[in-house]
């Protein structure tokens, strides 16, 4: 039998519902959202001048603090990745990844990890801190709408740089779930084919359709569900990952670049009808009726959840508190309104 089901019932599953009813419980560092207190010491100046196509990793030292300040030291080795920020001219600390020995983290609450993506504060201005708030919280109201996504773990950083004696830095930051442990606790497989493109009726439709339509809400047109880049592999800030009927189902990250967040470094492609990233453009392919109708059931079923998530998570200001919430209304306007859900959701989706 495939995992893919027809949907049941709207707000318990649809599509991956039957997966993540049998998956394993989620690992120890995605199981609450309270911040963790850790440092990071690792060569800084380094990582940030780092440009290359492969970049190496470095050794580095990772600190879980706990309440009375004492800490547990890990020997780590670290990298930067990512594209647009590690461009020089956007940020100044670019996001990073953490390779840990998993042997190390038995019994602690990184048990199970292996490689994690640290999501940094691009540049080192308080100022700039508001943009990680906001793509945190993109992450979590794609949480609120489905399981069958990547957690995020809040973090307190304290930065230091191994190599200079500078004055340690304290940030938010994030962790990302590792595409394989997603895997795992969903019960599917990483596409590993290595292929740069995918067809699009390989996509399992119920989750495309959800993952397009989240996408529109926070502004993305960022995303490729079926290409990647012409050097690496599909898809573009996106992880397929594989059932037993050989279907693709994208599962999204890398939320910056989009009206939600709307970092000063974001511009949409030259090639599409917006003027800016705050400008909203369906993306999506052509599903039935069917199909949109149930996605878009899910997202009216999650609508006080996110809303939630919005007043009560980070340290946000209620300023951008409010941008948020209205950002996000817009969304449900067009989608509660007959005439605005056809021009810009129906009409506008890819054939």
């Amino acid at each position: 039998m495939s995992r893919w089901q027809p949907c049941a019932v709207l707000i318990v599953g649809c599509g991956l519902g039957a997966a993540v009813a049998a998956a394993p419980t989620p690992d120890p560092l995605f199981e609450t959202r309270e911040p963790l207190t850790v440092r990071l010491s690792v060569p800084l100046r380094a990582l940030s001048r780092d440009r290359s196509s492969a970049p190496e990793y470095r050794p580095g030292q990772f600190a879980l603090v706990a309440d009375d300040g004492a800490e547990r030291v890990f020997d780590i080795t670290v990298r930067p990745r990512g594209r647009s920020r590690r461009d020089k001219e956007v940020c100044t600390v670019p996001p990073l990844r953490l390779n840990f020995r998993k042997p190390d983290l038995d019994g602690t609450v990184l048990d199970g990890q292996d490689k994690l993506k640290l999501v940094t504060h691009c540049r080192p201005s308080p100022h700039h801190q508001r943009f990680v708030y906001r793509e945190y919280l993109a992450y979590r109201l794609l949480n609120t709408l489905t399981d069958s996504s990547f957690r995020v773990r809040p973090l307190q950083v304290t930065y230091l740089d191994s190599e200079r004696n500078a004055r340690p830095v304290e940030r938010f930051g994030f962790f990302i779930e590792d595409k394989n442990r997603l895997a795992r606790r969903l019960g599917l497989e990483a596409f590993e084919d290595g292929g740069t493109r995918i067809a699009r009726g390989q996509l399992e439709p119920e989750q495309a359709t959800l993952m397009e339509l989240f996408q529109f809400l926070i502004g993305n047109t960022d995303f490729s569900f079926i290409a990647g880049a012409p050097d690496d592999d599909c898809c573009h800030n996106a992880v397929l990952l594989t059932a037993e009927d050989g279907r693709y189902a994208p599962f999204p990250y890398d939320f910056d670049i989009t009206g939600f967040v709307n970092p000063p470094y974001a511009v949409v492609d030259y090639q599409l009808p917006l003027r800016n990233v705050r400008q909203r453009l369906f993306r999506g392919f052509c599903r039935d009726p069917g199909t949109l109708d149930r996605a878009l059931a899910r997202f009216r079923a999650a609508r006080g959840e996110m809303l939630d998530v919005l007043a009560t998570e980070t340290d946000l200001d209620e300023r951008n508190r409010g941008d948020l919430r209205g950002y996000v209304e817009e969304f449900f306007t067009i989608i509660d309104d007959p005439d605005a859900r056809r021009r810009k959701i129906e009409d506008a989706c890819r054939d």
